[in-house]
């Protein structure tokens, strides 16, 4: 891509443009709001800044364009997925796993798009980590989110969000939940092929979360049985012996019984002991007493337990970090009551809030272009003998043109020699020069002119062009002809291509129809024209530019011209962007000319306002002279 094009490529509606013609999904930009009716993807219109800011653009019309070209919601009533928040949250989060990794398989490039909205919302700071004090609902949408990406998306530079969100689920729901929740998702996820399929793995987790019964941990019951003690020692000694006499003796038989029933439950228990620092000590002076075998091997038990408790973690949450509370049966019920009962807008949505950013960003920084890209209507088929009788009409003034700007080419083209004071070639024909002292002995050739040029000709077909002239003939024939003579003779040049289209149709006055599309064959472009028949409501000159801007920005040639045929100017909504889009494409390095028919010629100051460069004809014969004004800078670079 040319590096002049740089700035204009940035523009959101050529952005959006190009992207929807790779997914064969229609992107609008326009407005300062978002949105989608399941056709169309609309983006809200606002001047992009940066690489990061456009990668994270295209990533949200990527994910849009996914939920439309992968079926989201299909076969799924709006009853399934308004009645419950929670289960809707669920479905949009593996909804969203589902179709970005479609997507991302039918077109790889889209990754880094969609990785981009995470990578900028975490560098900006907007996206805080979930934690036990946070909603129960917003931290198992967080735990199921940053599972989904982290996990099976593979973006790994979420982990941290994902960490958090497990402590916080660990913390809030127990660690059974969590190994339970973690046995139902993980092998589904991967495996998820439509919307029903996510809808359905949304429920079961519901229905988990419906029927979990936490269960009550031994160790829980001893801390109780602790504090209990804690409570006695502090109002009497006496009692306190008592009480952990009793319990000692209770937690003995509960050993003794344990180790006839499973040597891993004995190592549970001693290492329950082992946490509780005095009481635990007491406990083991009481327990030797008793048994001093018995005691001798639990408290090896407790050490070996206690160091693998220190090295692994949280690493494996089924086995619950000795430093770390579980939560009561009653915590867990009423944070699974709470998610449960969870309304709309306690559930986040992080595309939602990238989206709200776009529109802030449409309302503080309000573009200076605000007419988006048309639609784009393509013409394959013609009128082969309406193409012969136009092309017999142009013929020869097409080949006077040829004739006329192959010669200004040619005279271009020519490497000029000259001397110089220095360099590697004497010029033997000025040799002389140095009995005189003149040091100009060597020659130097020019750099040579090259031609590598796109030129993308549009005429005006609104109703106003069939307004009849002098000689008969109406604006629109004149149009037509001057399209097909330039065609035809800008393309036996070496170097140029030529495209073609026409705006608006006679449908809709935001549309062009796309005559001739890069590498097409010329002599299909007057059998085409039949189709363009005057009958357009409008003149938006302003879209129809930045249709025809995303034609020579998206093709290779280094010289990028529009030229832009009509007899009037454009819609009045549609001056002020006019004037702007045309000088930010001068801006860029593109040629803008407008070619004026008609009476518009008489005011010609008027339409310099809109085209800095532009000519002024009311026939062909006109537009030969006209066209060698500006041949030169044309097609030269």
């Amino acid at each position: 891509m040319n590096k002049q094009t740089q700035l204009l490529k940035n523009s959101l509606p050529l952005i959006g443009a190009g992207l929807g013609d790779k997914l064969g999904i229609h992107i609008s930009v326009n407005g300062d709001q978002a949105w989608t009716n399941g056709t169309t993807i609309n983006i809200p219109n606002f001047n992009v800044t940066s690489k990061e800011e456009k990668d994270a653009v295209l990533g949200f019309m990527s994910h849009e364009a996914a939920h439309i070209k992968f079926n989201s919601f299909k076969g799924i009533s709006p009853a399934e997925m308004m009645t419950n928040p929670l289960r809707k949250a669920m479905h949009n989060i593996f909804e969203d796993l589902r179709i970005e990794k479609a997507m991302i398989e039918y077109m790889i490039g889209t990754r880094k798009w969609l990785d981009q909205i995470w990578i900028n919302r975490q560098a900006e700071g907007n996206r805080p980590v979930v934690t036990k004090e946070s909603e129960p609902v917003s931290i198992l949408c967080d735990y199921l989110l940053f599972t989904c990406r982290v996990k099976f998306r593979e973006q790994l530079h979420l982990q941290e969000y994902l960490d958090a969100a497990e402590d916080a689920l660990f913390d809030t729901f127990g660690w059974k939940f969590q190994s339970d929740l973690d046995a139902l998702i993980l092998p589904k996820l991967p495996k998820l092929e439509s919307s029903r399929a996510a809808l359905n793995l949304a429920q079961a987790v519901t229905t988990l979360l419906e029927d979990f019964e936490p269960e009550p941990e031994l160790e829980s019951e001893d801390s109780n049985d602790d504090s209990n003690q804690d409570s006695n020692d502090a109002s009497d000694d006496s009692n306190s012996n008592s009480d952990s006499n009793s319990d000692a003796s209770e937690e003995t038989n509960d050993t003794s019984s344990d180790d006839q029933a499973s040597n891993g439950d004995d190592s549970q228990s001693a290492s329950d002991k082992s946490l509780d620092s005095e009481h635990s000590e007491q406990e083991s002076s009481d327990t030797q007493s008793s048994d001093s075998s018995t005691s001798t091997t639990d408290d090896d038990i407790s050490d070996s337990d206690q160091d693998e408790f220190t090295h692994s973690g949280s690493e494996a949450p089924q086995s619950t970090p000795s430093e770390r509370q579980e939560p009561s049966s009653e915590d867990v019920n009423f944070a699974i009551a709470s998610a449960l009962t969870a309304r709309d807008e306690d559930v986040k949505d992080d595309m939602a809030d990238f989206v709200q950013s776009m529109e802030t960003l449409a309302h503080a920084n309000e573009p200076a272009i605000e007419v988006g890209m048309p639609d784009c209507y393509k013409m394959e088929s013609g009128n082969t003998r309406y193409g012969k009788i136009l092309t017999s009409r142009v013929k020869q003034t097409s080949n006077n043109l040829t004739s006329r700007l192959q010669g200004i080419v040619q005279e271009e083209l020519k490497v000029k020699c000259r001397t110089k004071t220095s360099g590697r070639n004497l010029n033997s024909r000025v040799l002389y020069r140095a009995a005189v002292g003149d040091p100009r002995l060597f020659r130097s050739k020019a750099q040579k002119a090259v031609i590598d040029t796109i030129v993308e000709i549009s005429i005006d077909n609104s109703g106003s062009m069939d307004h009849v002239c002098a000689n008969g003939d109406t604006y629109l024939d004149v149009a037509k002809e001057a399209q097909v003579a330039l065609s035809m003779a800008l393309n036996k040049l070496n170097g140029v291509s030529v495209t073609a289209s026409a705006f608006p149709t006679s449908n809709s006055g935001n549309s062009v129809i796309e005559l001739l599309s890069e590498g097409e064959s010329v002599k299909s472009l007057p059998e085409r024209l039949w189709r363009v028949d005057g009958e357009g409501y409008s003149t938006p000159t302003a879209s129809a530019l930045w249709h025809s801007l995303k034609k020579v920005i998206m093709s290779k040639k280094d010289r990028k011209v529009v030229m832009i045929i009509t007899d009037g100017y454009p819609d009045y909504e549609q001056r002020t962007s006019l004037i702007n889009l045309v000088r930010k494409a001068e801006l860029n390095g593109i040629i803008v000319i407008g070619i004026a028919i008609g009476d518009i010629a008489r005011d010609k100051s008027e339409f310099y306002q809109y085209f800095r460069n532009a000519l002024f004809i009311s026939d062909l014969n006109q537009l030969k002279k006209e066209m060698f004004k500006v041949a030169k800078n044309l097609l030269i670079s």
